[in-house]
């Protein structure tokens, strides 16, 4: 009973949404554009950015089973009042609630790195790139996306009517970073785990399916924002995972087309080297950006894996230019950059086309 008044009460606002903000041929809110803040702080740090991403944990949002009282709104509702455009980042997998993490099966410990989960619940994952242990649910399971609905329903309730809150992130497939097509990469000892707990393509393409449809149904004019890259597939092979960047394309070709351009696509990992020249729609994640059209964009990668120069960051701005995107999420620490140069950039950006190539 909870989810359905949850699910009413969001098509109930939907169905009152005002004006302000909505793009006119769509009817959807205008997207994030151009240059975006991370980690937020302020509107007055960088007066021309006007978007950024509000950045919270499921557990933070939702204390229990359908108790919405953590302090995460507090951290939404302080960007809101700010006045700026704002990606909500909602952040599942190893950041859900402990109850959810408990749901469907026994534990699978990682005794390699110290992590039990015979008394929590959930699989032990590690973090092979930041060298960091952590623990997700079972997120492919039917009951454990009941949950990510039930969340997602609270969320269209408050702030699909919000002018402010412009995408939601599709973050219910995630595991440790906000790309839910990733699993632990080539960490064998997690995706042996993943694989005994059942996981396999066709839960995870079902599972994908289902969060890109719980967006679509309670999200009528804010728009999704979905993060690609290669998918971690989990199969029966030695090493329990293979690479896939076709099986994503044919997934987000699926998406766009129920969804169109209410469904924002972006890459998280632009760096120097990023040419979406290189290669083909099918088998790069800058080439494919390239070919569709907008919305669309990138993240950097850290300032520091970038080069730490302003000349640096210009080249992936440069990329993401060529590659047609409306935005770009900036690394922490750019602004002891050249902030006049990432003016000029913030504006080109702004200036390109929704929805043109």
């Amino acid at each position: 009973m909870r989810l359905e008044r949850l699910l009413l009460g969001a098509w109930l606002v939907a169905s009152a949404i005002p004006s302000g903000g909505a793009t006119a041929s769509t009817g959807l809110k205008g997207p994030c554009r151009g240059l975006m803040i991370r980690e937020f702080s302020g509107k007055a740090e960088v007066p021309f950015i006007d978007s950024v991403v509000a950045h919270v944990l499921w557990r933070e949002l939702e204390t229990a089973d359908g108790r919405f009282d953590g302090p995460g709104w507090e951290e939404i509702e302080n960007a809101r009042r700010q006045g700026l455009k704002i990606r909500l980042r909602v952040m599942a997998g190893v950041h859900a609630p402990e109850f959810v993490k408990r749901i469907g099966g026994p534990g699978i410990s990682d005794p390699e790195h110290g992590t039990d989960c015979s008394k929590t619940g959930g699989i032990a994952i590690w973090n092979r790139h930041d060298k960091r242990p952590g623990v997700i649910p079972r997120f492919w399971q039917p009951e454990v996306l009941d949950q990510y609905e039930q969340l997602m329903a609270e969320v269209a309730r408050r702030y699909e009517g919000a002018p402010e809150i412009r995408e939601v992130v599709a973050s219910g497939c995630m595991t440790t970073y906000a790309e839910p097509f990733y699993r632990a990469h080539d960490d064998a000892g997690s995706n042996s785990r993943l694989f005994r707990a059942g996981l396999d393509i066709q839960k995870d393409l079902a599972a994908h399916r289902r969060v890109i449809e719980i967006h679509h149904r309670l999200f009528h004019r804010t728009r999704t924002s979905l993060a690609i890259n290669a998918w971690d597939v989990i199969d029966a092979s030695p090493a329990h995972r293979c690479s896939s960047f076709e099986r994503t394309v044919a997934f987000v070709r699926w998406a766009r087309g129920l969804m169109g351009e209410k469904l924002v696509l972006q890459n998280n990992g632009a760096g120097t080297d990023t040419n979406p020249e290189r290669g083909t729609p099918e088998t790069n994640h800058f080439a494919f950006l390239k070919s569709v059209p907008g919305p669309k964009g990138l993240q950097t990668r850290t300032l520091q894996r970038l080069g730490g120069s302003t000349s640096d960051l210009c080249k992936v701005l440069d990329s993401a230019l060529r590659m047609g995107a409306d935005f770009v999420e900036l690394p922490s620490g750019f602004q002891r950059l050249d902030l006049n140069q990432l003016e000029a950039y913030d504006k080109r950006l702004e200036a390109t086309p929704i929805g043109g190539r």
